[in-house]
């Protein structure tokens, strides 16, 4: 048995491992009866470290030595090594079955263990000799609740208050489980039972005080924690739940002096440390360094307070200082998580992302319980485009931290990155559960709901939080979108030009209203309203693109390529733009020039990712496909994550009849670079759908719709995976909106005969 293992104080730790080494050395010598006997002075004299070896001692002599092992497991517990102590009772329990207060004792550490069966048991035991014990029937309720079997655990309770009408925490548990089972009124009543009868107490107004805040019975929660606070004034929990209600109620100050309280009762690095951190929080730095230079001093809290100390440099814009001191604080501790993971944070500041990841893996290593350290490491690998591992930590910290919204932010943002709607609407139903104010979870919940298709049930979110959020041009935006895809054009106008006026710059209104504008066949105005923004943003590739598409509405075919062109040159990642380029070419005949002029300049720059991409967009308008995949297949050699090429490789190979999983990967990948791209979105809906998976075709379908309104070809495609999802009415309906806005787009012969079927 190692000192790490069992360091609850710190005597206990300098001081256990040469008692062992020295006691084991006469272990032959005495009888377990004796051990047992030295044992037991240690324990009264309050020496339980001292106590623990002779236990130990008794029960090597005797493995089956119950006693003992009893003994063992109640001084560990006052050590407060809780896993020692619950092997220990559970042993003792297994060995002692007419022993009632071993089975007691059991069926406790069985219950923290959630291991409901084995509670039941031990309780069942403890009854079998004393069938009035009160506290073994209010453990057998809690094993019969958990084994899901109420009914019993509700005769449990009210037998046991029957037996001792005085005992509080009887009522207690009976308001708990009367909640549980939705009898809140009659809960209350037993809650408010156990808090009157407690007037030494603080524990039954603690719970009555979260039962109210939970109810958001905000005055009556508080008043309970005072009462809490005024029965017991050393009580920790108390405190720090009271200082927990005020900071969560926008009463900071108020928060203080139980902060205090919890320090200066409880001088432990911890709870010092959560005073300091109220103080950098309240920015009153000077106070908070006070705190950590003290706790600095202590070897349990040296690597939390100086990583908290190099933080305050970092934010103060004193950075070289705040490297030193976290870099110091690793040769001194270099297993300490929270210097590890405050290292990697400010790497990921100044955009040092490998040598970030290494420190958060770090972190991860030396702690990995710490949400904190999962959480940023996820952030580092969505940073890196590695969706899956980034996913892969984020459902770790939601294992740790069950409650923890940001990380179901984030799958959910993740999710409907890679085309999985339904997914991203889950988690960010989840999200919005939990937090109902939150502006990003229920637009997060808009955008995957549209992302399945759902496009009434995104409106039906989305009015009620404009309704409360009318200053928000983002949500204009949002919903003009909405209208726009409702068949609405009135409507969507208003929400794109409020969002406009609301926020000039912002591309989506002005692609909404763009969208309009041509829809109508308004191109001045449209022109007009895209030049004025292109005159101050001449360098925006998206701004760019729907120029270009203006243009070409115009007519003005020269601003068509010479646009499309610049697009390309400022972010060769423009995907529409290649594919718009290489339609104007072969819409103008010109394509053996454009694949003349781009090979030129493939040969001349050989690395040339974009140029690789055109010529090979080129050569797929002539249907030259072998030649056009060796170009995407150079392009991804020379850049594993091109997207346009990944897309485009995709595509062949989903129409050529290749490898459908490589289609898949390539699909993905495009999908992480390009996650609002309409046509990456279709090509990803596309493989699904050949791949036979139509139900998750349907989430990258509908948001290729979303972002681009106007293609008959993306509702097309939707209209068959619905066809092949058994949802006949909403293929009819994706069909018919696809031939509405094109008689002879490349499928249409296709999607009337499928609707005369229907018919």
């Amino acid at each position: 048995m190692s000192a790490r293992r069992l360091r609850p104080t710190a005597r206990f730790a300098r001081g256990l491992t040469l008692l062992v080494a020295v006691a084991l050395l006469a272990v032959s010598c005495r009888s377990r009866e004796e051990y047992l006997a030295r044992g037991n002075k240690y324990f009264a004299a309050k020496q339980y470290a001292e106590a623990v070896v002779e236990y130990l001692n008794a029960v090597q002599k005797d493995p089956q030595y119950g006693e003992a092992r009893f003994q063992l497991g109640l001084a560990y517990e006052e050590l407060h090594d809780f896993p020692n102590a619950a092997q220990q009772y559970v042993n003792a329990a297994e060995l002692m079955p007419a022993n009632v207060e071993a089975q007691i004792k059991g069926a406790r550490m069985y219950l923290m263990g959630r291991k409901f069966d084995e509670a039941r048991d031990c309780a069942e035991r403890a009854l079998r000799h004393e069938p009035k014990n009160v506290v073994a029937l209010i453990l057998h309720a809690n094993a019969m609740q958990g084994l899901k079997r109420q009914g019993t655990a509700f005769t449990d309770i009210q037998r046991a208050i029957q037996l001792d009408p005085t005992r509080i925490a009887s009522y207690e548990e009976y308001g708990i489980f009367q909640l549980s089972s939705g009898a809140s009124e009659q809960a209350e009543i037993n809650l408010k039972r156990a808090a009157d009868m407690a007037t030494l107490v603080a524990g039954p107004h603690l719970t009555l005080a979260s039962v109210y805040w939970a109810q958001g019975r905000m005055a009556d929660a508080e008043a309970e924690l005072n009462r809490a606070i005024t029965i017991e004034p050393k009580n920790v929990t108390a405190h720090r739940a009271l200082a927990t209600f005020y900071l969560s109620t926008d009463r900071a100050a108020q928060a203080e002096a139980h902060l205090r309280a919890i320090a200066d009762d409880n001088p432990t690095p911890s709870a010092r440390l959560a005073l300091a951190d109220y103080y950098i929080v309240l920015n009153r730095k000077a106070d908070a360094i006070k705190i950590l230079n003290l706790v600095a001093k202590e070897k349990d809290g040296y690597g939390d307070a100086r990583s908290r100390l190099a933080a305050i440099e970092y934010d103060a814009g004193r950075k070289q200082e705040a490297h030193r001191i976290i870099d110091e604080t690793l040769v001194q501790d270099p297993s300490s998580s929270r210097a590890l993971l405050t290292k990697g944070q400010f790497l990921l500041v100044e955009q040092k992302l490998d040598e970030a990841l290494t420190s958060v893996k770090a972190a991860v290593a030396a702690d990995g319980r710490s949400v904190q350290a999962h959480y940023l490491l996820a952030a580092l690998y969505a940073a890196n485009q590695d969706a899956d591992a980034a996913a892969r930590e984020f459902n770790e910290v939601l294992k740790l931290d069950p409650n923890a919204v940001a990380a179901k932010m984030e799958l959910g943002k993740l999710h409907l990155a890679t085309g999985q709607a339904s997914l991203a609407a889950d988690f960010a139903t989840q999200a919005v559960n939990a937090k109902p104010q939150s502006i990003e979870a229920q637009v997060l919940l808009i955008r995957s709901l549209i992302g399945k298709g759902e496009i009434s049930s995104a409106d039906a979110v989305m009015r009620p939080l404009l309704h409360e959020h009318d200053d928000r041009a983002d949500l204009h935006a949002l919903s003009g979108t909405l209208q726009m895809m409702l068949g609405q054009p009135v409507l969507a106008r208003q929400e794109f030009e409020r969002a406009l006026k609301m926020q000039p710059d912002a591309i989506d209104p002005l692609n909404g209203l763009t969208v309009l504008d041509l829809r109508e066949s308004n191109v001045g105005a449209a022109r007009a309203r895209v030049e004025q923004q292109l005159a101050k943003h001449p360098n925006d590739s998206a701004l760019l693109l729907l120029a270009a598409r203006t243009y070409r509405a115009a007519g003005d075919l020269g601003k068509v390529e010479a646009t499309l062109r610049k697009a390309i040159e400022v972010d060769p990642s423009n995907s529409p733009a290649y594919d718009m380029l290489g339609n104007f070419f072969a819409s103008q005949g010109k394509l053996d020039q454009a694949v003349k002029e781009f090979e030129e300049l493939a040969r001349r720059d050989t690395k040339s990712v974009p140029v690789q991409i055109i010529v090979g967009m080129l050569l797929q308008s002539q249907h030259k496909t072998a030649e056009a995949e060796k170009r995407y297949v150079r392009a991804l050699e020379l850049n594993p994550r091109a997207a346009v090429a990944a897309n485009n490789l995709a595509w062949l190979y989903t129409e050529g009849g290749g490898n459908l999983d490589v289609a898949l990967q390539l699909a993905q990948v495009a999908k992480e670079q390009l996650p609002e791209q309409s046509d990456v979105n279709d090509t990803l809906g596309w493989v699904y759908y050949n791949k036979g998976l139509s139900q998750l075709a349907i989430g990258p379908m509908s948001l290729a719709i979303e972002r681009d309104p106007t293609n008959p070809s993306y509702r097309y495609h939707l209209g068959l995976a619905h066809m092949k999802n058994g949802d006949l009415d909403l293929a009819r309906e994706a069909l018919e909106s696809a031939l509405k806005l094109s008689a002879d787009f490349e499928g249409a012969s296709d999607a009337r005969k499928i609707l005369a079927g229907l018919r």
